[in-house]
C-alpha cells in the first residue's frame, strides 16, 4: 500500500499525529487547547518548504547530473543516494528550522512536557522516510532513507525521461502530489480570527511583517509584534494578490459566484492600489471596507478573495489550510459552506481544516451519503487527551455511511439527559 504521510511526534502537547497526504479533505476535531492548530501550523510549514526546495533550479541540476553519472556507472544503494541528496536535505532542514523559530519563538517551547522523547517530524512516501528531530535548540537530521532497496542500473529507462527515475528516488521533491514546481501549486493558511488579524496587520506596514519573519537575527533594540510565520504568510498572500480576468469558463470562479450570491449576498473585491479587500452588497452602489461589514462577511471575505484571485488561476492543485471556517457563521451558513467545500474538492482543491461545528460535521456525513464526498479522499481526525498527559490524534472510522461521531455525540447526550432530569425535577415539584 502506497503511504504518503507527515508524522508529528512529541511536539508540545501532541504526542502523536499522522496526516495522510493522499487525502484531499482532512478535518481535525477536538476540544480547545488540545493541539489542533499546532499540528496544522507544523504541517503547513513542512509542505511550504517542500515546495520551496523544488523551486531551486541550481540544486536540481546538480542532483540530476550526479544521479545520471551514478546510475550509468553502477548499481546504487540508498546510502549513496542519501549522500547525493545531502545538500537538498540540509537546505530543507535549515529552512524548516528557521520557520519553527519564526512561529514558536524558541525550539525549547515545542519540547513535550509529557514525554522524554525528542520532538520530531517525519515525511514519508512509499518506502522512503525523512525524519528531523529537535536537539539542543536545533533541528537535526535523524533519518533519511530515500528508498529501502538497491536500485539496479537503469540504462534501459534513461532514454525515456529523467523525471520518472527522480520521481521514485526524490520522494519528497518530485512526485505527483506536490507538482512540478512551486509556481504551479497554490498554498495558503487561513488562521482563526482571520478578519481581525487582517485588519490589525493592515495597520502595520508590510516591512514590519517581513521583519517579523527574521526576528531571530535582529537586535533586541527593535521590538516586533509576535506574528507566527503562517499568519505572516496569510497577510502577505492577501496583500500581494493581483486582479486578473479569466480567459474561459472557470470552475473555481463559478463556485466563488455561488458563495457571493447565496451566502454573503454581495461581491468581494480586492483593490491592488490600496491593497485592501472591499465588499459590494447586492442591489446597492455601496463599496465597503471589510472592517465595516458583518462578522460573517469579514470572516469569509479573505477566503473568497483568495479563491477568486489566486486559486482560480493556479495551474495545479491548490492546498488551503483553514482554522475554524465556521467562525461567526449561523448554522444554516455553516451547512452551505460545507457544500461549497465539497465542490472545491471536486475542482482540484485540497482542504485541511480544524472545526468545532457539529453542523458541519453532520452535513459532511450527509454529503458522503449523497455521494458528493468521496470517502476514500477524506480523513477525519479527533484529538484525545491521554491519561499521562498530552494528546494523540486518532483517525475516526468511516465508511460509505459516513464518519463515526467521536467528538460531539457525548456532549449532545449529556445535554439531552440533563434536560430530561430537569423536566423530571420540575414535574416532581409541581406534583
Amino acid at each position: 500500500m502506497i503511504s504518503e504521510q507527515i508524522k508529528i511526534r512529541n511536539f508540545g502537547a501532541i504526542k502523536e499525529f499522522d496526516l495522510d497526504l493522499k487525502k484531499n479533505f482532512v478535518v481535525l476535531f477536538g476540544k480547545n487547547n488540545i493541539g489542533k492548530s499546532y499540528a496544522l501550523s507544523v504541517v503547513y510549514l513542512v509542505l511550504k518548504h517542500l515546495l520551496d526546495l523544488e523551486a531551486d533550479p541550481i540544486t536540481q541540476r546538480d542532483i540530476e547530473t550526479d544521479l545520471k553519472n551514478y546510475f550509468r556507472e553502477k548499481k546504487i544503494s540508498s546510502e549513496e543516494i542519501s549522500e547525493i541528496l545531502a545538500p537538498v536535505v540540509d537546505n530543507f532542514r535549515e529552512s524548516l528550522e528557521e520557520s519553527f523559530y519564526n512561529t514558536f519563538d524558541d525550539l525549547d517551547k515545542i519540547i513535550s512536557r509529557f514525554s522524554t522523547e525528542k520532538p520530531s517530524v517525519t515525511v514519508m512516501k512509499n518506502q522512503g522516510e525523512l525524519t528531523l528531530e529537535v536537539q539542543e535548540q536545533r533541528l537535526v537530521l535523524k533519518k533519511f532513507l530515500p528508498i529501502t532497496d538497491t536500485i539496479a542500473e537503469v540504462d534501459q529507462f534513461w532514454e525515456q525521461e529523467l523525471y520518472p527515475v527522480l520521481g521514485k528516488t526524490l520522494f519528497f521533491l518530485y512526485d505527483e502530489y506536490i507538482g512540478q514546481a512551486k509556481r504551479e501549486t497554490s498554498l495558503m493558511f487561513f488562521p482563526a480570527s482571520r478578519s481581525g488579524l487582517y485588519q490589525g496587520l493592515n495597520a502595520f506596514s508590510q516591512i514590519m511583517v517581513e521583519l517579523s519573519k527574521s526576528r531571530r537575527f535582529l537586535t533586541k533594540k527593535l521590538e516586533l509584534p509576535s506574528i507566527s510565520e503562517p499568519v505572516s504568510d496569510y497577510f502577505l498572500g492577501l496583500s500581494l494578490m493581483q486582479t486578473r480576468k479569466p480567459n474561459k469558463d472557470n470552475a473555481i470562479l463559478n463556485i466563488v459566484n455561488e458563495i457571493e450570491q447565496t451566502i454573503i449576498k454581495g461581491e468581494v473585491i480586492f483593490d491592488e492600489a490600496s491593497k485592501k479587500i472591499f465588499y459590494k452588497p447586492q442591489q446597492t452602489d455601496l463599496v465597503l471596507d471589510v472592517s465595516l461589514t458583518s462578522s460573517m462577511v469579514s470572516e469569509l471575505s479573505p477566503i473568497i478573495c483568495y479563491l477568486k484571485y489566486v486559486v482560480a488561476f493556479a495551474d495545479s492543485k491548490s492546498i488551503i489550510f483553514i482554522e475554524e471556517p465556521e467562525a461567526h457563521l449561523h448554522p444554516e451558513t455553516q451547512v452551505l459552506l460545507m457544500k461549497i467545500f465539497a465542490k472545491l474538492i471536486k475542482a482540484n482543491v485540497k482542504i485541511i481544516m480544524t472545526s468545532h461545528s457539529d453542523y458541519m460535521f453532520n452535513k459532511m456525513n450527509n454529503l458522503i451519503l449523497e455521494g458528493e464526498f468521496d470517502i476514500a479522499s477524506l480523513q477525519a481526525i479527533v484529538f484525545k487527551e491521554t491519561s499521562k498527559g498530552g494528546t494523540i490524534a486518532k483517525e475516526i472510522p468511516s465508511d460509505s455511511l459516513g464518519i463515526d461521531d467521536e467528538n460531539f455525540l457525548e456532549i449532545a447526550e449529556n445535554l439531552f439527559n440533563e434536560k430530561l432530569e430537569l423536566i423530571e425535577k420540575l414535574n416532581d415539584e409541581t406534583s
